[in-house]
């Protein structure tokens, strides 16, 4: 079981004047939870988790209809999320091919999908948008057209994603990929700001390899002017910050268990406890040394930025 403690707090710069935010604390009680099913501890003083008030059915019950759009940031525990998304009932995934970054025949089955969600049989499902998604800055009017069609029918969409403290995502991403003290400096060069850079593009690699830069810059189909180098170019934070605020749901690696107990009532299934899923191993941790972590930290600025932008 779990308590929520709701304390009501106006967002700056929401998408739409008209949307009062609520500010959501669960407390998440667990009862013969077995140690490894536990949230991961950080020092990451961010909101639990965090909301809005028109998602449906409130904190009691699930939405009457609707959807789940879950944004998954890599090494943030969105694997332990998506896994229980599918383990308790459908959810839709992308399944293009990565390095080929195509995706259309996904969104059209979505298209489809979203249509079939009708008030009435009181349906609902869930995305997972991953490494083979859309960019997600271009994908936005899409999403939006999605929420309203949603919105008209007395239905409503949950975009929701998981965020974590940087500096412990970074290292995380750096044992999971197995990146050795020789190739750290050209991995962060091109890693820079992870959870920033994926906020908006996704998976960083497969859209450069899609939207060739031309004089070290690219211009997406939103009109932005990007270059490759993240944390000098302000235009990036500033976008993903917008992009953030698209967002209804937003949790912490911290938090998982409270995170996932909010998709379940919202999907109006049984609240459970999520299984850790894709463990990097403790041995894949390499003790990196002063200088080291020194040039991890300079190369999370954005993403600090971004989740200081959380904690007010």
């Amino acid at each position: 079981s779990f308590r929520s403690r709701i304390s009501s707090t106006t967002m700056r710069g929401r998408r739409r004047a008209r949307r009062t935010a609520v500010l959501i604390f669960l407390t998440w009680v667990t009862v013969n939870v077995k140690k490894r099913n536990s949230p991961v501890k950080t020092k990451l003083a961010l909101p639990q988790v965090w909301s809005v008030s028109r998602v449906g059915g409130g904190e009691r019950g699930g939405a009457r209809c609707g959807v789940v759009y879950f944004y998954h940031v890599p090494k943030t525990g969105g694997t332990t999320i998506a896994r229980h998304l599918i383990r308790n009932g459908g959810c839709f995934n992308f399944f293009g091919r990565l390095q080929e970054y195509k995706w259309e025949k996904d969104v059209e089955r979505l298209h489809e999908l979203f249509e079939q969600v009708n008030s009435k049989a009181g349906s609902r499902f869930c995305v997972h948008h991953h490494h083979a998604g859309p960019m997600l800055h271009e994908f936005l009017p899409q999403l939006r057209e999605w929420r309203a069609k949603l919105e008209k029918k007395g239905c409503t969409m949950l975009l929701a994603t998981v965020l974590r403290e940087p500096y412990k995502q970074v290292l995380s991403e750096l044992a999971f990929n197995h990146i050795s003290r020789e190739s750290l400096g050209d991995w962060l060069i091109k890693h820079q700001s992870v959870q920033t850079q994926y906020l908006i593009f996704n998976h960083l690699e497969y859209y450069i390899g899609s939207t060739p830069f031309r004089n070290g810059t690219t211009q997406t189909k939103t009109g932005l002017t990007l270059t490759f180098s993240i944390n000098r170019n302000r235009t990036y934070i500033i976008e993903a910050k917008r992009v953030l605020d698209e967002f209804d749901l937003i949790g912490t690696t911290d938090c998982l268990h409270a995170f996932a107990a909010r998709l379940d009532q919202f999907l109006g299934r049984n609240v459970t406890s999520p299984k850790h899923e894709n463990k990097t191993p403790q041995r894949q941790f390499i003790a990196w040394d002063a200088s080291e972590l020194k040039k991890v930290v300079t190369n999370v600025a954005f993403d600090q930025e971004l989740v200081n932008m959380c904690r007010t």
